[in-house]
């Protein structure tokens, strides 16, 4: 995936007009069901150049924390995995975790690939109720 190269990982630090070592990500594999081996592909280039990583989990628990909730707040750059768009945007409306992204537009990079992408618009090209991969929040 392109948003794994260190190329389009730099570029999104560079957005951030701050070093890497003074950075913080909030990752959210919501769209992927907060599966480690995507978060680990999206963030280890991230982690190679200093950039302290966040992850948000809220598939297992179905909580948003007080703990994530502040993470988010803080950091520099939002980063969202592909995945299920539609199952990602339900959760995250029932949690609250929408009202923080709105907070966060102004403060941060937001970035992510597919699910990722489509989640920053009011609408957009999606298979997420494809019966075969289809989950519900």
């Amino acid at each position: 995936a392109a948003m794994a190269t260190q190329s389009y990982c730099a570029r999104v630090v560079e957005m951030t007009g701050k070093p890497p070592e003074k950075l913080l990500l909030a990752y959210l594999g919501t769209p992927m069901y907060d599966l480690e081996k995507f978060r680990k592909r999206l963030t280890d280039p991230f982690i190679a150049m200093g950039v302290k990583i966040h992850p948000v989990n809220l598939v297992e628990t179905q909580h948003f924390s007080e703990e994530d909730r502040q993470q988010m707040l803080k950091s520099d750059i939002i980063l969202v995995s592909g995945g299920n768009t539609l199952y990602a945007m339900d959760l995250w409306r029932a949690l609250g975790v929408v009202n923080v992204l709105v907070e966060m537009k102004e403060k941060a990079v937001f970035c992510g690939g597919s699910a990722g992408a489509n989640c920053w618009f009011n609408g957009g090209h999606s298979d997420s109720m494809d019966p075969m991969t289809f989950r519900r929040s």
